[in-house]
């Protein structure tokens, strides 16, 4: 394991490894789906935590204790891949090498990681064919929309009909959620003054009075790219739960 500048901890190849060798299993705390979605909340704020999908509905969790495989970063060219397999009934995931590694090369994979809502995971491999953000290429980023958000203006709550086609990020102050949840504006009814939103997790709809001081939002910038803004301030949150 070393410091490895921005992507936070590495590991290294101690010694040189071949091509198709069994590297290290990684290992950690097996959870289900409620949990894993209750754990993401969590670590919203944490620039690095360690998650892997078993599929069927359960992860490893190898925050709080893992193998050294936790340390592993992505790459847009991986010297590595993982690959499950089960033992004794038992789902396992190993790390393998993709090529000859050479001793004191660091070991990497490609992450896959999929993007939930608007927030992209920026990528620190540095080689030349670096996509720039983690999962880029399986996302697909003309699909799902990310950017620069800035609080909704009273000017924004009164677009109505003008907001439709716009994303937008919620903020749910219920003490299960406590977050954002990105979404795209539907439709608006102007009889009612409502807008109908389909939230980019689920896909689910809901009707929303974004005119409301009370309903905290956000809205993207168009033709700006960046990270997401940080959480709304306690006043905001505190007028969200009122």
């Amino acid at each position: 394991r070393f410091k490895a500048g921005g992507k936070g901890y590495g590991l290294r190849a101690t010694e040189p490894i071949a091509a198709g060798a069994f590297i290290e299993e990684y290992m950690g705390e097996i959870i289900d789906e409620a949990e894993y979605e209750e754990r993401l909340n969590d670590y919203a704020n944490r620039k690095h935590f360690y998650m892997m999908n078993l599929g069927n509905g359960e992860y490893v969790d190898a925050f709080a204790k893992g193998s050294l495989a936790r340390f592993v970063n992505h790459s847009c060219e991986p010297n590595a891949k993982t690959e499950t397999w089960e033992v004794l009934g038992e789902k396992c995931v190993g790390v393998f090498a993709l090529r000859d590694i050479a001793a004191g090369e660091e070991i990497t994979f490609d992450y896959g990681w999929t993007r939930r809502g608007f927030k992209r995971m920026k990528c620190y491999c540095g080689t030349p064919s670096c996509k720039g953000f983690v999962g880029a290429a399986q996302e697909g980023d003309t699909t799902l929309p990310f950017g620069v958000f800035r609080d909704a203006t009273p000017a924004d709550r009164a677009l109505g009909e003008a907001l439709c086609g716009r994303y937008i990020r919620v903020w749910w102050a219920d003490k299960k959620y406590r977050r954002y949840f990105a979404a795209k504006v539907v439709s608006y009814d102007e009889d009612k003054g409502t807008h109908e939103i389909e939230y980019l997790d689920d896909e689910q709809e809901a009707t929303e009075d974004l005119r409301s001081l009370a309903n905290v939002w956000q809205l993207l910038k168009e033709g700006e790219d960046g990270e997401d803004d940080p959480p709304p301030t306690t006043k905001e949150k505190d007028k969200a739960a009122a």
